[in-house]
């Protein structure tokens, strides 16, 4: 399934007939220069100059071989997956309409650091990281809106610490699960030279020894997730 999803993001990256958006989805840098999935087998030393058969796929393969892996890749793709949960398709508008109801009894600074890490701790990590989660989540924003229709409001009461609480853990997740969702991963590929303490250099810059390759060693990096206001 990964595989197939790296194929789709390759063929839209390649297209013409896809917007520059999508175009942009999957870039391939080669020393910082912008290539293709054959040069970077050629460079990578995966595949000979004019090899017949499918060098764009060797990278792509070595890719999902990592997602699909019990590793930090697949650690990392499941989080990511398990945050996009929290904005589904029909999450979204219900968590708006969390929003609106806190925000019309007065509520301000929805998102705030104690409230994002509160919400992590809880309701989070256990979350399916698959369609039962998306489930999951849009069960919880439909019972957090029937509650909030039963609530009497009363300033003070524990009942409603309580309600305003739980909405804020649950527009975190909408939050995290909006981030998550154009959220950029970068793989980095690297053949160490010859040269004494090369690997160890590596090393230090979190690269690993890619397992079964001849020599190759890889790293992941998550972009910076981009945290919008619910």
């Amino acid at each position: 399934r990964v595989m197939r999803a790296l194929e789709a993001l390759l063929e839209a990256s390649t297209s013409r007939s896809e917007s520059d958006a999508a175009r942009g989805r999957m870039q391939v840098l080669i020393s910082d220069s912008p290539g293709t999935m054959a040069d970077a087998s050629h460079a990578l030393g995966l595949a000979a100059k004019g090899e017949p058969g499918a060098v764009d796929t060797k990278v792509l393969t070595m890719m999902a071989q990592l997602l699909e892996n019990q590793g930090e890749a697949f650690s990392l793709l499941s989080s990511l997956l398990r945050a996009q949960c929290g904005a589904g398709q029909n999450v979204t508008p219900k968590a708006l309409e969390l929003s609106e109801v806190l925000q019309s009894h007065g509520a301000r600074q929805l998102l705030t650091p104690e409230v994002f890490e509160a919400s992590l701790q809880r309701g989070f990590w256990s979350l399916p990281a698959d369609h039962s989660g998306m489930h999951m989540r849009e069960r919880e924003a439909e019972r957090l809106l029937e509650r909030a229709r039963r609530e009497l409001w009363a300033e003070g009461s524990a009942s409603r610490r309580e309600l305003e609480l739980q909405i804020r853990h649950f527009l975190v997740w909408h939050a995290l699960g909006q981030a998550a969702t154009d959220a950029c991963l970068r793989f980095s590929f690297v053949r160490p030279s010859s040269a004494s303490g090369s690997q160890e250099i590596l090393a230090q810059h979190r690269f690993s020894r890619l397992q079964g390759s001849s020599g190759l060693w890889w790293r992941l990096d998550l972009a910076p997730l981009q945290l919008s206001g619910a």
